[in-house]
C-alpha cells in the first residue's frame, strides 16, 4: 500500500498509519485483546490474563 504512493510519501505514509491503526482498532473492538508472539496487549487490565489451556483429549479418543 506504501508502495502505491511513493511519489507523494506523506501521503502514502498517511495511508498506512491510517490502515494499521483502523485494523488494530477493529481487533480491538472484536475480541477486547491482541495477542502478538505471546504477549497480550489490551486496553483494560482486566483483558490480559492468559488464555485457558485447551481441553484435553478423552483416553479412548487416544487411542
Amino acid at each position: 500500500m506504501f508502495l502505491s504512493q511513493l511519489p507523494n510519501w506523506r501521503g502514502g505514509l498517511f495511508v498506512a498509519i491510517m490502515a494499521s491503526v483502523t485494523l488494530c482498532g477493529i481487533a480491538f473492538f472484536w475480541t477486547n485483546r491482541i495477542k502478538i508472539h505471546g504477549r497480550i496487549y489490551a486496553a483494560f487490565a482486566i483483558n490480559r490474563r492468559a488464555d485457558r489451556p485447551p481441553a484435553l483429549a478423552d483416553d479412548q479418543d487416544a487411542e
